[in-house]
């Protein structure tokens, strides 16, 4: 098979991921409208849902500013092994026909962590644990897994997810708030505790089968699959915040050696945003 040929089979599994992706991402959005438009409908105060989209948008921008501010601990070093990791990613990009992001260091985290920041001009952000406890190769790996979430438009979808999901949160709130009844407080309570675990459920869920997908791409071009396997090993390894350590004790996060069940599933579904190293690597398994 020519160059030219295995490029075109490549670029056709990158759109078929894409489609993919947009297939899900839209089932999850029509499903947080139509919650959102029922307490919309349910609240009967049309007062009180403008009062809740605006706090849903003040809230995102307040957001959207934290992540800003926290670039003025990003660096770009200079060493030999950067540079050429750098033109790697750049070579790979513009293999793949897509262009090439920044790749920066957050001095800030000290554990092994990777982000894509930025929907118009996204960069991709490495903590410098990634540089000393991984490999040339696996660092690699971690930038293609992160392009992938450039090529899908993640940040893009999971924003507009959150806005939505803000939006039916802070109205079931407001309609608690609001009541003038203890009954009516207390149902409009409960409907609240819902509607945040439910909508942040199905935020999750979009968020990890978007890691899935991401997983596949890192493997191209060359579909090196045993070579991402070794990374994501060696990454689970690494450091974690407290917070993730202990969900990881809980839904088996980094030992990942069986599906979740029971209760583990419905804690995973809530509160992690990443499958398990397991179904990872089951993901990428022919």
């Amino acid at each position: 098979m020519s160059f030219a040929e295995s490029k075109k089979e490549i670029l056709l599994r990158i759109d078929a991921l894409k489609k993919e992706d947009n297939l899900d991402f839209a089932a999850h959005f029509m499903t947080l409208c139509a919650l959102y438009a029922g307490i919309t409908l349910l609240a009967h105060a049309p007062k009180v849902s403008a009062l809740a989209t605006a706090s849903a948008i003040a809230f995102g921008l307040i957001h959207d500013y934290a992540i800003t501010s926290r670039k003025k601990n990003l660096y770009t070093p200079d060493s030999d092994s950067f540079g050429d990791l750098v033109r790697d990613v750049h070579s790979v990009c513009q293999d793949l026909s897509i262009a090439p992001p920044p790749v920066l260091v957050d001095r800030t985290k000290r554990y092994a962590n990777q982000t894509v920041d930025g929907i118009s001009n996204p960069e991709v952000i490495l903590s410098e644990p990634i540089l000393t406890d991984m490999g040339p190769k696996q660092i690699f790996f971690i930038c293609k897994h992160e392009i992938g979430h450039i090529v899908t438009q993640k940040n893009l979808k999971t924003s507009a997810l959150m806005f939505l999901r803000d939006c039916s949160v802070f109205t079931a709130c407001a309609l608690a708030w609001t009541s003038t009844h203890l009954p009516e407080k207390k149902i409009y309570g409960a409907l609240t505790l819902l509607t945040a675990l439910g909508t942040q459920a199905l935020l999750n869920h979009y968020e990890r089968n978007n890691e899935l997908r991401s997983d596949t791409f890192a493997c191209l071009p060359d579909g090196d699959t045993e070579g991402y396997i070794d990374t994501l090993h060696k990454f689970y390894d690494c450091p974690m915040p407290r917070f993730d350590r202990s969900v990881a004790s809980l839904v088996d996060y980094t030992k990942g050696n069986k599906y979740l069940v029971g209760p583990k599933r419905v804690w995973a579904w809530i509160f992690s945003d990443h499958p398990t190293k397991y179904e990872r690597i089951k993901n990428l398994e022919p």
